[in-house]
Parts: structure tokens; sequence; C-alpha cells
């Protein structure tokens, strides 16, 4: 079986989509399926690529619209996108898009043009009205093209049952199926907990607003005035409040108690889900982080606001969700996890058996079946 794969961003960027296709179609090769992955070539990334053995073919954009994916990158993507995806959509037996738009968009077009089924992934921001990023408010004014790609799939599948109900919204005609997030789960048995250093709180994510890193600052403020034990955490990950975060954490006297390094590396970031003592995620909206399920895997107590796709993870993992920006709240079980060494072992070892669930294999075993699925309903003349 042949699949091409479509996604404005791809590896090396380290989002949830972006991570999402790369293992699905790394780990689908163990299944018999081969896939090609079309993106966008950023600075000096090769146009034609391998990567863990799945080929990716990189169409350029205008230097300008490269960074994070708004309005114009996308645009600019799918302009460029169109040609190659004609060609290679004919050699493939099925098309993946993953997100609605610009991939979804593209996957329609060469249905109409090749004949090739296609199935849909919703991580989120591109469902009209679920996501508080700014660009995605871009997606309200969309909504009959939304409609028109969601009913033209055989398939659109969503991260989380909340996304799934949200998206059902826009179009309760939409055959939406769920299939979560997955994450790499440790199978040594190990625990890494003579690694943990107490009192240590991690936050991984992209620094926007959506993810409520100032919410957190906020709340650590509250707990360093109660709590006695040592205090640290580590704000990792890329984004535009870069500064402003480091600059609300001098403002609030955390310097010597906050580091924001930005971006990391895998093996960085490995070393920092190894130290920490204690996960927080304290999104205003977010159908399904990736970064939850890797700290669950990295046996982490976590603490995350109900919203989105979270509770279907956290809840589950007997993890603590809080109301989404209430600093009080936040700080209030930041501290009943860090004064509690016995619950926050409990938790700990709830997320790492939990996480299991979400291990990437099972996914990608699923979304094989359903490229099966698709392709036993639409055989191919």
């Amino acid at each position: 079986m042949k699949v091409l794969a479509i996604i404005h961003g791809f590896h090396p960027l380290r989002g949830g989509a972006e991570t999402a296709a790369l293992e699905i179609a790394s780990r689908a090769r163990r299944e018999g399926v081969e896939t090609v992955v079309l993106t966008a070539r950023m600075g000096g990334l090769p146009r034609d690529d391998e990567v863990r053995g799945v080929r990716v073919i990189r169409t350029r954009i205008p230097p300008r619209r490269l960074g994070p994916a708004g309005p114009g990158a996308m645009l600019a993507f799918a302009a460029s996108a169109l040609p190659r995806a004609h060609r290679l959509a004919g050699e493939a037996d099925l098309v993946h898009a993953h997100f609605t738009l610009p991939a979804g968009l593209i996957a329609l077009i060469a249905r109409r043009t090749q004949g090739r089924p296609y199935l849909v992934s919703l991580p989120g921001s591109d469902v009209p009205g679920y996501s508080l990023r700014p660009f995605s408010r871009l997606y309200g004014s969309t909504v009959p093209l939304v409609r028109r790609v969601w009913r033209g799939a055989s398939r659109v599948v969503a991260v989380s049952e909340d996304l799934r109900r949200y998206a059902l919204r826009v179009d309760p005609a939409a055959r939406i199926e769920i299939i979560p997030s997955g994450v790499e789960s440790a199978r040594d048995g190990s625990t890494g907990e003579e690694r943990r250093e107490p009192g240590r709180i991690l936050l991984v994510g992209r620094l926007i607003p959506l993810k409520g890193q100032a919410v957190f600052l906020r709340a650590l403020a509250r707990v360093r005035e109660r709590y006695r034990g040592s205090l640290s955490a580590e704000i990792v990950g890329a984004g535009p409040d870069l500064e402003r975060l480091r600059a609300e954490a001098a403002r609030l006297g955390l310097s010597q108690v906050v580091s924001i390094p930005g971006f990391l590396s895998d093996e960085a970031l490995a070393t920092q889900y190894a130290r920490a003592s204690l996960f927080v995620m304290p999104s205003l909206n977010d159908a399904g982080p990736l970064a939850v399920l890797e700290a669950m895997a990295a046996g982490l107590p976590v603490v995350a606001s109900a919203v989105g796709g979270i509770p279907e993870m956290v809840g589950r993992a007997g993890g603590l969700l809080v109301p989404p920006g209430d600093e009080q709240v936040l700080a209030d079980a930041i501290l009943a996890v860090l004064s509690d060494p016995a619950r926050a072992a409990e938790m700990a070892r709830t997320s790492r058996e939990t996480a299991l669930e979400f291990d990437w294999d099972a996914i990608a075993r699923r979304y094989v079946s359903m490229y099966r699925e698709v392709l036993s309903e639409e055989p191919r003349a």
C-alpha cells in the first residue's frame, strides 16, 4: 500500500501534528505501508529527503512565509504543493491529510483529479472556533470550505472526544472517528526516580498565550510563598512569547527559580523529563497535547487544565485537573502534589501505566487498519 501524507510543517519541527505525521508514517512501514510525505521546505533542508525510512518531499515557499504556520505560510504551501500533490497522488493508493487546511483542501483537489480517497486528521487548531490562536479565527470564515473538505473525505479523525463533539457542531453530517495522539512508551520497567529533583516542575509547549505559561508563573509565585522545600521550574518551548515570559518571571521575582531556555533538542528534553518531579500543563484550550503524554510516559505526576481533550488523558492517569486560567487553584494543586510524596508516587505510577495505552505502535496500527478499510470501501478502478 502506498500513502501520500500532506502536512505544511514536518520534521524537524516538533509540534503535535508534525510528530504524529512522522510516527505514523515511520511505524506504518512495519505493516507494509510505504508513505511519501509532502511538506514545506524550510531553510536549507533538502528538497528530497529521507527521515526514519520515510521519503520526504519538500516544496519551497517564499522565505518571508517561513516560521510559525500562519495564513500566509499555509496559502503559499497550498499553491506550491498542488502540482506535486497531483503527481504524487497518482502514484499512491490514498492520501492522508494532516490538518483540514491547507492539506485537506489539497487532498480534495487530488481526489477530483486523480480519484484517490483521502482521510483528514484534525489536531484541533483547524476546527473553526476550537482554538484561541489568532490565525485560527480565519477558519470561521471558511466553514463552507471546511465542510466540503470533511464531506469529501472517506474518514475524518479527531484526536479526542471533545474535539469530535466540537467538529460535529461545525458539520453534523461529517463522519468523524477518534484516534488519539501517541507517545513513545518506556517498556523496560525503569522509573528513573533516582534522577528526580524534588520540587522541580516542568512545562513543555509552544510559548503562546493559549498554553497558559503566564498563568503558571503567577501560580508559582503563590506556591513559593507557601512551599518550604526546594523549588524550581523549567518552561521549555519555542514561540513568540519567549521574551515576554522571561520578563514576567523577572517581574514576579522568579528569575532564580524559573528557567525558560526556549527550544531544546529531543535529547535535552528527555533529560528534563527525567529530572522533573511534576509536570504542569496550564493550557487555556488544547485538543490533546503531546507533551502531556510524554510526561505520563516519563512517569511524572500531572497537573493540567480541564480543557479540550486533556481530561481524557490526565483524568484516566489519576492526574489533577484545574479550571483554566485560575492561578490560585493551580497553585493549590501544585502544592498538593509537591507536599505529598506518597501521593505523587502513586500518580507517577498511574501516569506510566496509562501512557502504555497511547503507544505509537498501537496508534499507527489503528491508522493502517483505517487505510485498509478505506481502500476496501473505495476499490481502485
